[in-house]
């Protein structure tokens, strides 16, 4: 098991990280313009993220 989880924290790559750390901040950053109002609605776009499940951001 812990042979496995180290070759699989071996295969995150430097850009995998920043693309990840990208994608995180662009939801966080969604989420506080929505919630808060800042932009109109029609600025905003349901999509689907599949990595997350079934939400819908944009």
């Amino acid at each position: 098991m812990v042979v496995a989880q180290k070759v699989k924290e071996a295969e995150i790559t430097e850009q995998d990280s920043l693309l990840l750390t990208r994608n995180l901040l662009r939801i966080a950053i969604f989420n506080i313009s929505y919630i808060r109002g800042l932009f109109p609605e029609k600025y905003f776009n349901d999509k689907s993220v599949p990595a997350l499940g079934n939400s819908n951001l944009s």
